[in-house]
């Protein structure tokens, strides 16, 4: 499994994967654990961002950083991103 990069995404994401992509079925642990695998990665050092809140849910569950998405919530997101990274390079 490979990760790939999304170039019209901020410099702050590093990769982007989409469960479509692999076959996967949300909501399950498993995926989202190869997920970080992929990215040779802490789950902690995640961030899952869907719409239905079950699946976030089950993200935050292995220890990814979740977001419910809904539109508009942009601005947030990147807010998080930025203040993650900030943190990460402390």
């Amino acid at each position: 499994m490979s990760a790939k990069v999304e170039p019209n995404l901020p410099m702050l994401v590093v990769f982007v994967l989409l469960s479509e992509d692999y076959g996967w079925r949300k909501p399950r642990a498993a995926e989202y654990l190869a997920a970080a695998s992929a990215l040779d990665t802490e789950t902690q050092g995640c961030l899952f961002i869907d719409d239905l809140r079950r699946n976030v849910t089950d993200a935050e569950s292995t220890g990814m950083l979740g977001i419910q998405y809904r539109p508009g919530l942009e601005p947030h997101i990147t807010n998080v991103l930025m203040t993650t990274k900030t943190e990460g390079e402390s």
